[in-house]
């Protein structure tokens, strides 16, 4: 049984500084591209889930391999990126946001199981800033539900579409390891990293695969 932990591809966010940066960015042009790409890529698997975040980022990335497919992807509140939705920055405060509810997901997005967590008034729904051991923790939940799931459907391939700082966090969940980004490259956009779950141990195939971008598509 195999998981795909897949980076969005690029936001606006990630092509502008800081203190522009917006709660929910779409994606860039080239972002697009990514995804398209991406999607050439993910039609030639045996794809049996595709699962996202609450992010456009992340459902606009998973919007064009849902398009090539015959497969219903699935919204999962908590794959969303450390943090959670919010606006400002380190210098000026961050402020926690609502994001998307769930009457706009389904209008935006209607071919998708929605996760019940959702509420009408966002899925952040103005929570405060979440922290990294907030987050770290929400990945060692994330990755037992993930291991259940596996055995449970019995799936065999499943596709993930997910956030950088919130990758970092699950691979060292799922390993038992620090995850140095440093030593290992930064985890790229649209960049795949495959793992194989025995039902007793998660086990990594690669990692930050960028094999199917193009020189001129990579981005951080």
């Amino acid at each position: 049984m195999r998981m795909l932990l897949v980076r969005h591809a690029q936001s606006t966010n990630n092509a502008q500084p800081t203190e522009l940066r917006v709660p929910d960015p779409d994606l860039t042009e080239q972002g697009y591209r990514q995804a398209e790409l991406l999607a050439d890529w993910v039609e030639t698997l045996p794809l049996t889930s595709l699962w996202c975040s609450p992010f456009l980022r992340s459902l606009q990335t998973t919007e064009a391999i849902r398009k090539r497919l015959n497969i219903q992807p699935e919204i999962f509140l908590d794959l969303h990126e450390v943090g959670g939705c919010f606006s400002g920055y380190e210098a000026v405060g961050k402020k926690g946001e609502p994001g998307m509810g769930a009457e706009e997901l389904r209008s935006r997005f209607p071919q998708y199981r929605l996760d019940p967590q959702i509420a009408a008034e966002g899925w952040w729904n103005r929570r405060p800033f979440e922290t990294e051991e907030v987050g770290r923790l929400r990945a060692q939940k994330v990755t037992g539900w993930m291991a259940q799931h596996l055995c449970a459907a019995r799936e065999h391939l499943v596709v993930a579409v997910i956030h950088a700082d919130f990758k970092r966090l699950l691979l060292e969940s799922m390993l038992g390891t620090k995850v140095d980004i440093v030593t290992l490259g930064p985890i790229l956009n649209t960049s795949v990293t495959s793992l194989r779950w025995d039902g007793v141990t998660w086990k990594i195939d690669y990692y930050n695969s960028i094999s199917h971008l193009p020189f001129p598509y990579l981005s951080e």
